[in-house]
């Protein structure tokens, strides 16, 4: 057996050991009413540690989205508006060329919103925790990660 093999079963025990202290803490119905979606938000919490203890930002995709949403809304409005009051309404140039400009404005929202929501890994460095440690942020997701599964299964709480 090797090093890695060794130590992967002396985790399987540590793992063991910290979820029945679990749920000495907080009880096995903690997970058993809040089901899958429960596990799911402790699973991100701890992702979103892991995220802060290594210096990795997180976009705030509802910021992005929103700024972006309230923007397209004035500039498309005011395509509209410049179409409406266009010489000849029925004017198929002036169309096409007012539908062009949207559709490539729309493009170009998107393309700066696919920007803004990238992780950026670039400032990747471990920070010195004021609270929990990463390695106990990693015990912690693997022993939500093995609660999901269990809860997924119908096992948890029985």
């Amino acid at each position: 057996m090797s090093e890695q093999e060794r130590y992967w079963m002396q985790l399987d025990e540590e793992y063991y050991q910290l979820m029945c202290k679990k749920n000495q803490d907080y009880s096995q119905s903690n997970i058993v009413y809040s089901g899958v979606p429960g596990v799911l938000i402790r699973i991100w919490d701890k992702m979103c540690r892991l995220f802060s203890l290594f210096n990795v930002q997180i976009p705030n995709y509802l910021t992005i989205f929103d700024n972006n949403k309230a923007e397209m809304k004035l500039v498309l409005a005011d395509m509209l508006n410049k179409r409406a009051n266009a010489p000849y309404v029925g004017n198929i140039d002036m169309n096409h060329k007012i539908q062009k400009d949207m559709e490539q404005y729309i493009d170009f929202v998107f393309e700066r919103m696919e920007k803004a929501c990238q992780v950026d890994f670039s400032k990747f460095k471990e920070v010195s925790p004021q609270n929990e440690s990463v390695l106990d942020t990693f015990k912690d997701l693997e022993i939500y990660t093995r609660i999901g599964h269990l809860r997924y299964l119908g096992k948890w709480g029985r």
